[in-house]
């Protein structure tokens, strides 16, 4: 018997974010059976705070038991919405991504070091440093968390400290098994010279190499759309036709600023030609 759907996925899309940029999130959503809500569309995107503060207003209108808190532009769904809310009920702490990369912390008031060596110390899987980039548990815990973290300028920085000083408990998913993050630097020689995630053609899912878990949401941090792009048309088969990651066809046509630019700079090129001659 399928279990009822408990889970409301919130993301944040600042005006400044044209729908095209987030079109593999909603349409991966759509596919799989996701409720989520974009927040923040008539917003203006000050700095991370501005997310923070959007999932704080909004939490409390949330009337599933779970919620998962997750980037729009860099991340997408690979399975229905039921595996990812059964994986989440198997915790009893607020689950937090995890990326394999040195810790990113920015604007940190106890030192980036003395950070990381906490982090290095709490397991030795290569994936053990927090990504805000997918926040999932029990409404009433996510909630609370993120009321504990509006002074905070970054969202991510605000969980790695409140983890350290113990503000509260969280769960840091070092196995993959509900996000996986690919980062740039697992990709030395760019995409297809996969080091850690590899695709198993018999389940359509990306793996963990090192744990063999499928996770059911992959995150891109760091903007990373050249391997987002391989992993999207090797899951998904299709790209959608409309996304444009970095933003070029809604951010005041950039492309035609680009051309201007550059028949400008010929004309002047052949000005000075001429008067030079």
């Amino acid at each position: 018997m399928e279990r009822k759907m408990n889970l409301t996925v919130l993301t944040v899309a600042t005006k400044e974010v044209s729908p095209e940029r987030y079109a593999c999130f909603t349409q991966t959503a759509e596919k799989y059976g996701y409720k989520y809500i974009i927040l923040g569309r008539e917003e203006k995107w000050q700095n991370f705070r501005t997310k923070t503060l959007l999932y704080h207003q909004a939490l409390p209108e949330v009337t599933t038991p779970y919620v998962t808190l997750v980037d729009c532009t860099d991340l997408f769904f690979c399975a229905p919405a039921q595996e990812l809310q059964e994986k989440l009920m198997a915790s009893n702490n607020v689950v937090v991504g995890a990326q394999i990369t040195d810790l990113h912390c920015p604007g940190n008031t106890l030192g980036h070091q003395k950070l990381k060596d906490y982090y290095d110390s709490l397991t030795s899987k290569s994936h053990r440093y927090p990504n805000a980039g997918f926040i999932g548990g029990l409404t009433a815990q996510v909630y609370s968390l993120i009321s504990q973290n509006l002074e905070y300028i970054d969202d991510q920085t605000a969980i790695i400290e409140g983890v350290y000083q113990k503000k509260y408990q969280i769960s840091l998913d070092c196995d993959s098994q509900l996000v996986g993050n690919v980062m740039d630097n697992m990709y030395p020689k760019g995409p297809g010279s996969y080091t850690d995630f590899v695709y198993l053609p018999h389940s359509k899912r990306y793996a963990r190499k090192e744990t063999g878990e499928s996770p059911p949401v992959l995150h891109f941090p760091g903007k990373y759309f050249q391997a987002m792009k391989e992993f999207y048309t090797t899951n998904q088969e299709d790209i959608p036709v409309d996304w444009d990651p970095v933003g070029v066809v809604a951010n005041g046509n950039l492309w035609v600023s680009w051309v201007l630019l550059g028949l400008l700079l010929l004309l002047l090129v052949v000005i000075c030609y001429i008067f030079l001659r």
